[in-house]
């Protein structure tokens, strides 16, 4: 740990001479602050004592002043590395650190507002923009009034490919949404606090050890954390304020140390000669995603040839095993149709049965609820095939919220209550992807064999064909199955396992959906070699014939999934190799599909 110094609540006089002195004896800021009003602004910081390039830090400036020194440093080839501001737009004060020898990509605004991301001096379309580049926040300040907030930041090429989050949250929201972020494994990389006590935080998904983190602290309240941590061993990585007076409030992190842990490249599980590039192809995705957990197999000719688990963490990161259990999203649905088509075999089910009356659903839910006329005709085969007319997804959200629900929404009742909402197009007009028909299959599927979704897959595929290690997923973080990875996703939604509370959740672990809920469109939890032995004998996409059938048969074919924390890829391949592809983070629908790309190319 470096030897360091921190200050707060010092005025431009006593800041400016701690400056001077602090500089001179080879200390560099690596946290400034400003707050209170312009005329009597309060000054915060944290020096290190160490090497590094040349520095500029300056206070004081207005916002014209601020961008002809910003002019004037960057011309002289210095970046801005921190960046704060107080006062109204028309008044405030700026304090910033430039530094030079900052060899990536990088910009910098201020005097942004908060508005629609179409509009490019909002905040929002900064952190979009910089998101889409592949850029992260690296100092973000609030200023302004409540009436008209203004912000301002700095972003950096994210180089690590870091998942990062940006929030703006009320103090009394806060700590809630805190939880939930914590609990999706990402920490506080900064907060910048507003004159009223709002809070502008980025959430980053890297580690740094033990860390502890305050926000809404008197001045007072922080001087006793920060002595209770410094004598804990910890240092701050950075102190801001926002208010004036009595009415400063402080937020802080402390750590053991400043730098991320280095992540480590581990690749376990039997592989051939033949694909002597897999492992380095695989590496390159998982590094330039960023990418913690991953899975691949490969079959030929119904014979397992690769079964590969891959890892790039950091050290203390369980190690990914062959056999490691993902969420598998969307793959859930090819054992769906596979399960549909061996009832119809059997006779059980029609392709052509009409679907809500083999369930026996003839009435809405709600009593102000009117069904599509159509609804009724809905088929198995249309739901299939995603020519049903139904919506692409429920909303669990708003289905609580109508049936006054207090315990998480069921399948059942979801279906129940979509029976009475409008559909997107009639039956058989049209084809749009839908999640909503294939919860509906599952009941269906439930229904015609007479044993819950699970039962019949086992009884009926997997364990005949010798596959014992297919489970329906669990949503929250602790009760993920034995041998089962953790999902990386550093986002939070309002808690579907909570209905009815202000209770937030990761996106992975109930913010964004329930698995118990959506068992045969998303739910399943599997590993890579069992979806490859499955798809060297079932069709990955079903599909119907020009005579109208519809077989389950291997064909080459695409599938893909993605959730919250879960990207999954199924091909079948003309040359007879089926390969899955399972990781424990969602990636962009075009890096997904160039991956693909590559394996399919490779794997000739």
């Amino acid at each position: 740990m470096s030897q360091f110094i921190a200050y707060h609540g010092l005025t431009a006089q006593s800041h400016q001479a701690r400056v001077d002195n602090l500089s001179s004896r080879g200390f560099r800021p690596i946290s400034l602050n400003v707050s209170g009003v312009p005329e009597d602004a309060r000054y915060a910081a944290v020096w290190v004592q160490e090497p590094g390039s040349a520095w500029v830090a300056v206070h004081g400036l207005s916002a014209s002043g601020y961008q002809a020194k910003f002019d004037e440093l960057t011309a002289a080839g210095y970046v801005p590395v921190l960046i704060s501001a107080t006062g109204a737009a028309e008044h405030a004060s700026f304090t910033a650190l430039f530094e030079q020898g900052v060899n990536r990509p990088w910009f910098s605004r201020h005097s942004l507002r908060w508005g629609p991301e179409t509009d490019p001096d909002t905040i929002q379309h900064e952190n979009n923009r910089a998101f889409t580049a592949g850029l992260m926040p690296h100092c973000l300040t609030i200023y302004g009034t409540p009436e008209a907030r203004q912000f301002a930041g700095i972003w950096l090429q994210n180089e690590a490919a870091v998942a990062w989050s940006w929030w703006l949250i009320s103090p009394d929201a806060y700590q809630r949404f805190f939880d939930a972020l914590v609990e999706a494994g990402v920490r506080p990389a900064w907060v910048s606090v507003a004159p009223d006590g709002w809070l502008l935080s980025v959430f980053r998904d890297d580690q740094i050890g033990t860390w502890w983190a305050r926000h809404g602290l008197t001045a007072d309240q922080y001087q006793a954390e920060f002595d209770t941590r410094v004598a804990a061993g910890l240092m701050p990585l950075w102190v801001q304020a926002g208010g004036s007076g009595l009415n400063t409030r402080y937020a802080s992190l402390f750590a053991h140390t400043r730098s991320p842990q280095p992540r480590q490249w581990t690749a376990v599980g039997n592989a051939i000669c033949e694909f002597p590039q897999l492992d380095d192809r695989v590496q390159a995705f998982m590094t330039q995603q960023g990418i913690r957990a991953g899975s691949v197999a490969i079959v030929r000719q119904g014979e397992l040839l690769v079964s590969r688990g891959y890892t790039w963490a950091e050290s203390t990161y369980p190690i990914t095993q062959p056999n490691s259990l993902f969420r598998i999203a969307s793959l859930s649905k090819l054992f769906t149709t596979a399960a549909l088509a061996r009832l119809v075999e059997s006779g059980q089910l029609h392709w052509d049965t009409p679907a809500y009356p083999f369930l026996g659903i003839t009435a809405t839910t709600l009593p102000d609820q009117a069904p599509d006329p159509a609804t009724p005709t809905i088929t198995v085969r249309q739901l299939l095939l995603h020519t049903s007319g139904l919506v692409r997804d429920a909303n669990p959200w708003e289905i609580g919220d109508r049936l006054n629900l207090t315990e998480p929404v069921s399948r059942d009742q979801m279906i129940r209550f979509m029976y009475g909402e409008p559909l997107a197009f009639p039956p058989g007009h049209q084809t749009m992807y839908s999640n909503l028909g294939y919860i509906l299959l599952t009941s269906l599927i439930e229904t015609a064999a007479g044993l819950p979704y699970l039962d019949y897959l086992n009884q009926a595929l997997l364990h005949p064909e010798g596959l014992q290690d297919v489970w329906v997923g669990h949503t929250p973080a602790h009760a993920r199955l034995t041998g089962e990875v953790t999902y990386d996703a550093s986002t939070v939604g309002p808690s579907l396992l909570h209905p009815g509370t202000t209770i937030m959740a990761p996106t992975a672990y109930g913010g964004d959906f329930r698995l118990e809920t959506i068992e045969g469109s998303g739910g399943l939890v599997t590993s890579a070699s069992t979806i490859a032995r499955f798809i060297s004998r079932h069709a990955v996409w079903m599909s119907e014939t020009p005579t109208g059938e519809i077989l389950d048969v291997r064909r080459p074919a695409v599938r893909y999934g993605k959730l919250a924390g879960t990207t999954s890829i199924a091909v079948s391949k003309n040359n007879g190799i089926d390969f899955v592809c399972l990781f424990n983070r969602a990636v962009s629908d075009e890096a997904q599909d160039d991956f693909r790309k590559t394996m399919e190319e490779y794997l000739t």
